[in-house]
């Protein structure tokens, strides 16, 4: 058994109820010597694109043996499959809804499995809580070295779910809000890579909601306090957000407003 191995765990149960540490309970009562860590528990209710979102954007910080637990499950006990998908950058547990989706269109050679084997599972199952007694007790397994190769049959599709792309011209890129995080940032489905197609950021105008950002900048601080400016963030998206404020507030912006980056 190899020890200290990370498993992560994102899910839309919230911290409250004690449904995330069932997870943790079942992990550590079956492989204790794994680290587990917590990515997110607060994915609003069975968003399955938000917490898709949440995990591309963090996965490829963690070491490449990592064995990512997915519960955003709105399909729970019917017969939606499990799946357990093997990256050169992590292993991924969860539902086949379409959660991995931006993951597996990165990491192209993966191998992706139906998790069906009752080894891998609880002795009782719930029809509500296949997060607790298939998923965890999955990946707790395998950080013990089950063989992925006995986790099921190997699937030659699974489920996908519409990312929106940007639409990208000669001297504009039109794409879209696609996440809001807590500090009110709007963040687009425009990457720093689209927009270097247009020339270097400080020659580039923001559009959103009839309001045009004439300049974006390379860090926070070159605008001024509750100024609203336009950013490539951290995870490499083209964001929107107000110095020392909140954007989402500030412009009365929800998920799915159209941006246009200009020359």
């Amino acid at each position: 058994m190899k020890s200290h191995r990370v498993i992560t765990l994102l899910t839309d149960f919230g911290n409250e109820g004690g449904f995330a540490s069932a997870l943790k309970g079942v992990i550590l009562s079956i492989n204790p010597n794994v680290q587990l860590v917590d990515v997110c528990h607060q994915i609003a209710p069975q968003n399955i694109f938000e917490g898709a979102f949440a995990l591309f954007v963090n996965y490829r910080f963690f070491p490449k043996d990592t064995i990512h637990v997915a519960v955003v499950d709105p399909g729970v006990g019917s017969k939606r499959k499990i799946l357990c998908a093997c990256t050169p950058s992590g292993i991924f547990v969860g539902p086949d809804n379409g959660i991995f989706t931006p993951i597996l269109d990165r990491e192209r050679k993966s191998e992706v499995f139906e998790v069906n084997n009752p080894k891998l599972f609880l002795t009782k199952i719930s029809n509500t809580f296949h997060g607790r007694d298939k998923m965890a007790p999955a990946a707790a397994h395998l950080a013990a070295g089950f063989p992925l190769e006995q986790v099921g049959p190997r699937l030659k599709s699974w489920e996908r779910i519409d990312l929106p792309r940007p639409k990208i011209e000669r001297s504009k890129i039109t794409g879209k809000v696609i996440s809001i995080d807590r500090f009110g940032n709007l963040i687009t489905n425009i990457t720093g890579d689209d927009i270097s197609c247009l020339g270097n950021v400080d020659s580039l105008s923001v559009r959103i909601k009839k309001r045009v950002i004439p300049k974006m900048v390379r860090y926070f601080g070159e605008a001024e306090k509750g100024e609203i400016l336009a950013i490539v963030g951290s995870s490499n998206f083209v964001e929107i957000a107000q110095n020392m404020g909140s954007a989402a507030r500030f412009l009365k912006t929800k998920i799915g407003e159209i941006v246009e980056v200009r020359k």
